[in-house]
């Protein structure tokens, strides 16, 4: 029996842990990636809204303008995401189409709703640039908040350390005095 034991488990439990363990560790480090990426796109959002405002306020369209983006930025996430979009939109897909694509791609919830948002003025007529600006704007309101927001938070999250360095100074400049003086028998 003991013999029949060792090529049981060489030959199947110790592939199947190790194709476990290998599952897991993927996983976990495409969850990471996929957040990192999440963030990349959420980062650097703002920028691309304040740039699509500029120059389609000077008189570029929307395409220019993403173009404009994706040369100033290679690498980046969105602009490798905007560039898949500019390419869609060269092959013939209308931009409702393009723009639905994209964010079904960027799982980041606050660019989706913006460009969502941007999808709903093109189709009540709206002019891009002006949908682009009051979203651009928003979209400074809403950062503005979640930084104020994160300030207050980290009074908050402060505070007790703080109490403890005021402790701990306190001890430190009054402890010896305050033996020196059990020592001494001044009380």
């Amino acid at each position: 029996t003991l013999a029949s034991s060792g090529p049981t488990f060489t030959a199947i439990i110790l592939p199947g842990l190790l194709a476990g363990a290998v599952f897991l560790f993927s996983t976990v480090w495409l969850d990471n990636e996929v957040a990192d990426r999440r963030t990349a796109i959420s980062m650097s959002f703002p920028y691309f809204m304040d740039l699509a405002v500029m120059t389609m306020e000077a008189g570029a369209d929307f395409r220019e303008s993403v173009q404009s983006y994706i040369d100033d930025n290679p690498g980046e996430a969105l602009a490798e995401e905007l560039s898949i979009t500019l390419n869609e939109m060269k092959m013939g897909r209308v931009f409702q189409e393009a723009m639905g694509r994209l964010s079904d791609r960027i799982s980041a919830d606050e660019v989706v709703s913006i460009i969502r948002t941007i999808m709903q003025g093109d189709r009540m007529g709206t002019p891009l640039g002006q949908v682009f600006r009051d979203q651009s704007d928003t979209l400074r309101f809403r950062r503005s908040q979640m930084a104020e927001r994160a300030a207050e938070e980290m009074k908050v999250k402060l505070q007790g350390p703080a109490m403890l360095l005021m402790i701990s100074v306190l001890v430190l400049i009054l402890g010896p005095a305050l033996l020196e003086m059990f020592s001494s028998d001044f009380l």
